[in-house]
């Protein structure tokens, strides 16, 4: 069993937002135990999703990236690229909030709904979003 660093996130994400503090997993011989740490509560998360099979392109131009883990996003902003030979698809963020990391690096291959950024909901209201929430 081999479950890639976005499954990992993903499940980690969903141990935090219901409460799990640890979850074992196993196949055979083959064993994972993923551990939250105690008292650690993270706001709920959401993630935006590969609209298809392809590589992840995140920044515009070298140096420009789509947008900045941190920064302050509004639900339909593109976050990346996903690229299948010259057919270019965009990574829409299905909610407004905070950008948080890129799941997968870039240029690696993504399937059909692999969870490819977090995004985390702002604090305050988005429509006061300042700075601080960005």
């Amino acid at each position: 069993m081999m479950l890639t660093p976005a499954e990992i996130a993903e499940l980690t994400a969903l141990m935090r937002a219901n409460g799990v503090e640890s979850l074992d997993i196993s196949e055979g011989e083959a064993s994972i135990r993923l551990v939250a740490a105690p008292g650690v509560v993270a706001p709920p998360s959401s993630f935006a999703l590969s609209p298809g099979v392809g590589h992840l392109i995140t920044e515009r131009a070298p140096g420009e990236p789509f947008a900045a883990p941190g920064a302050g996003i509004q639900a339909g902003d593109i976050l990346g690229l996903i690229a299948a030979g010259l057919v270019r698809r965009p990574v829409i963020a299905p909610s407004a909030g905070v950008l948080g990391r890129a799941l997968l690096e870039p240029g690696a291959l993504a399937g059909f709904g692999t969870p490819l950024f977090e995004l985390s909901p702002y604090h305050n209201d988005p429509a006061q979003a300042g700075p601080e929430d960005a």
